[in-house]
């Protein structure tokens, strides 16, 4: 019987080390997802405006190596733990994409690159189905949460004491001088991760009736004003109605048939607006200069589908590949050709 109590503790032991080895595992992975391992990069103007030295497609070989890493030690624990099955709670439609995205590597103009890119993709994949089958998805939550919030709180510690924490007068685009992006590379990156913690900030501060959370939720989104990232400020608001329409709809089918109903009456009035107004819609989007000239890399994207609706470029090689690009045949400016 004190052998059995003894084998009885040491397995609930060897339990605890392998579901805190999987947490600190999950917790490297959306650092490496939400921060990288170039935090406060230095934008170098003279490699952002030549298209062909911006990335050649090599890939970063440490961050591939971290990637790796990570998986292999949320793989390693799932073996302990028996839970190889958790490779079933990948849905097979997005088995089959990502056996697609493999199988374009075969019409790739860079078939090294496409094939690169699809194994670090099913790494990523695979390293948050099993976390999650493995920890649940509160106990995730909860990493991401405190993820997100030791980012907030480094991107706010850096605008006074880094400089590069701020857009600074060399960049090549000017309206942008001036803006925050923390330890981002971009602002408009920084407020795509402030819309995203905004939400969870949200949901745990309603929740849970948390004043910290409730704090961070001011913080994320007084640091997202400062970036002025427009998309990220648009579509935050939209984003959280969704979801307290879905949070109020979803328990009671006939709550779901209604919003059912109506989304798809506001889509066909939309669509009746939108044909009324074409010509005016029309003429905005032939500006090059609208939407902070968005419009002129919307052209060459949507005139690459055209060309190519089915197969299109390979997977990751569409963009990031430099002079191997394929857009470079469909843009008619070198400020888009380097975006």
């Amino acid at each position: 019987m004190a052998n059995d109590g003894i084998a009885i503790r040491d397995a609930h032991t060897g339990q605890d080390i392998a579901s805190r080895a999987l947490e600190f595992a999950f917790a490297a992975f959306l650092l490496l997802v939400f921060v990288g391992l170039s935090p406060f990069a230095v934008r170098d103007p003279t490699v952002l405006v030549n298209g062909e030295t911006i990335a050649a497609g090599e890939g970063d070989l440490l961050r591939q190596i971290c990637y790796l890493a990570v998986f292999l030690t949320i793989f390693a624990v799932s073996i302990r733990r028996g839970s190889l099955r958790a490779f079933d709670a990948v849905p097979v439609t997005l088995a089959l994409l990502l056996l697609w995205c493999g199988v374009s590597a075969l019409w790739s103009a860079e078939p090294d690159i496409t094939i690169r890119r699809v194994g670090l993709e099913v790494v990523v994949v695979l390293s948050v189905m099993l976390s999650v089958h493995n920890l649940g998805v509160e106990r995730c939550l909860r990493i991401l949460r405190l993820v997100l919030a030791a980012v907030l709180i480094v991107n706010w510690i850096s605008i006074p004491i880094i400089p590069q924490a701020v857009h600074l007068p060399n960049e090549t685009d000017p309206s942008i001088v001036g803006d925050w992006r923390g330890l981002y590379f971009h602002k408009n990156i920084t407020g795509a991760v402030c819309a995203v913690s905004a939400m969870l900030f949200l949901y745990y501060a309603i929740r849970d009736r948390s004043r910290w959370d409730w704090a961070l939720l001011a913080g994320t989104i007084g640091f997202l004003i400062m970036t002025r990232s427009k998309s990220s400020m648009g579509l935050l608001p939209l984003a959280v109605g969704a979801a307290a329409v879905y949070h109020w709809a979803w328990r009671r089918q006939m709550d779901r048939a209604i919003v059912s109903v109506t989304i798809v009456l506001v889509a066909a009035l939309i669509a009746v607006a939108a044909v009324a107004n074409y010509e005016t819609i029309a003429h905005v989007l032939s500006d090059p200069q609208a939407f902070t000239g968005r419009t002129a890399i919307w052209q060459a994207e949507v005139d690459f589908i055209r060309d190519h609706p089915l197969l299109g470029s390979g997977f990751g090689s569409f963009a990031d590949t430099g002079a191997l690009s394929p857009l470079h045949a469909y843009v008619g400016s070198s400020w888009v050709d380097a975006v």
